[in-house]
């Protein structure tokens, strides 16, 4: 199963101009495929930050994500961002260049920083998109507009393996003072589930469950239910 991270790029979503949307869709679109997002990152529109980010997430994770900052404008620095994190310089890429020529936009110096990447990288296909993607190395640097955001991400996904997730919830009327004791000690017994509580304002709490292997899974749920419904 494939550990993701995604740095999402901007200032914009730091000041609550905007808010994110790319996000959400790629902690669904992990979930669905049964592979972890493990880290989740906000950054400004700092070459530094990036860059430092960048390296973390690797640290990690097997795939990286950014979102935004690759258009032509002053603050799209993820391109250098991504390569300072990496150690490599940037480089003009002819096939970016002949994309400006195809959609008939005049190369200038603003327009050329699109086709600057990170040294070594690779172009890839993703379905719905008539725009490549860059990957360099375990980096996918996506784009931030949400509609290029969705077309791209098919590139990112066909790399990521995934495994089937099997899910289960209990839900009590007790209290997380009440069992958290006891439901820490099942946990430890049982490290290849995954339990999470969560007490919800109508008084219930639900504990989830979840697991790649569908017998630990069983087994747990059915020692969970036993805890909380006094059994």
């Amino acid at each position: 199963m494939s550990a993701v991270a995604l740095v999402l790029v901007g200032d914009e979503l730091l000041s609550g101009k905007f808010s994110d949307e790319n996000g959400p869709l790629v902690i669904r679109s992990l979930r669905e495929r049964g592979a972890r997002l493990v880290r989740l990152a906000v950054v400004q529109d700092r070459v530094e930050e990036i860059a430092a980010e960048v390296r973390l997430a690797l640290g990690v994770a097997d795939w990286v994500l950014t979102s935004g900052g690759i258009g032509p404008t002053h603050d799209d620095l993820t391109y250098e961002g991504v390569a300072a994190g990496l150690g490599v310089p940037l480089e003009q890429r002819p096939e970016l260049v002949a994309i400006l020529d195809r959609y008939e936009i005049a190369k200038t110096t603003a327009t050329l920083r699109m086709a600057r990447i990170p040294a070594g990288s690779e172009l890839l296909a993703s379905p719905g998109s008539p725009l490549p993607v860059v990957r360099a190395g375990r980096v996918i640097v996506l784009p931030g507009v949400p509609k290029l955001f969705r077309e791209a991400l098919g590139a990112a996904l066909a790399l990521v393996r995934g495994e089937p997730l099997f899910t289960a919830r209990v839900t009590t009327a007790l209290r997380e003072v009440d069992f958290a004791d006891r439901l820490s000690a099942l946990v430890a017994a049982h490290p290849l589930v995954q339990v999470g509580s969560y007490p919800r304002p109508d008084g219930v709490t639900i504990v989830t469950l979840e697991s790649c292997d569908e017998a630990a899974l069983s087994g747990m749920s059915a020692e969970v239910s036993a805890l909380l419904q006094g059994r």
